[in-house]
């Protein structure tokens, strides 16, 4: 998710906040566990995208993540990095670590989400990002076991590889899978794209 760019008195305002305890501490009561997922999803605001929200000072907002970006890796960092790309395709996710969100650029975040939305994953969900976000979130502010639940039915549907698999497998890239020949001959290799479509619509 790309961030705006700061004015000055902002990126002043956001140095105070991650070293601030009150407001670190009201980042970390949005964050909510999810049993079996290692994602850690936020409970708060949502952009009209689906990314979490936080009001770090008075009339300023950053996306969720990336606060959660400079209290690990500090506000330099975060501003330098223009795109934060979700490997675990979960827009409410807070882990910033190397296996759930890497710097990108506006370039690559798009070629990577043309690439996988073609694939059974998180962005096959016929809800959408958004959507989806929404549930989750919702889902998970009642009861997380609620969230996992419905993690569950997606995966389900959608076989194994989707919502977070990458994340808690520790894999980062997408797999591909040997698929039988209808005449019973030799076994290739074919991306998950080419059944995508047919699950999605058997989910409508």
């Amino acid at each position: 998710m790309a961030g705006a760019r700061r004015d000055t008195a902002g990126v002043e305002l956001l140095v105070v906040a991650v070293v601030d305890p009150q407001v670190v501490s009201r980042y970390m009561s949005k964050i909510v566990t999810v049993p079996g997922e290692s994602c850690r999803f936020w409970s708060g605001a949502l952009s009209g995208r689906g990314h979490g929200r936080f009001w770090f000072g008075s009339g300023r907002v950053i996306i969720a993540h990336r606060f959660g970006f400079a209290l690990a890796h500090g506000v330099d960092a975060l501003e330098q990095a223009r795109v934060l790309g979700h490997r675990c395709d979960n827009p409410i996710c807070q882990r910033v670590d190397d296996d759930h969100v890497r710097v990108s650029s506006a370039v690559e975040n798009r070629r990577e989400w043309l690439s996988r939305r073609r694939e059974l994953g998180p962005l096959a969900d016929p809800r959408g990002p958004a959507a989806r976000a929404r549930m989750l979130r919702d889902t998970a502010r009642v009861d997380p076991s609620l969230a996992a639940a419905d993690l569950a039915g997606l995966r389900g549907r959608l076989g194994e590889h989707s919502c977070c698999h990458w994340a808690r497998t520790g894999h980062t890239s997408r797999p591909r899978f040997d698929v039988q020949g209808a005449d019973g001959g030799q076994r290739r290799r074919r991306s998950m794209s080419h059944v995508a479509g047919a699950v999605v619509k058997g989910m409508g």
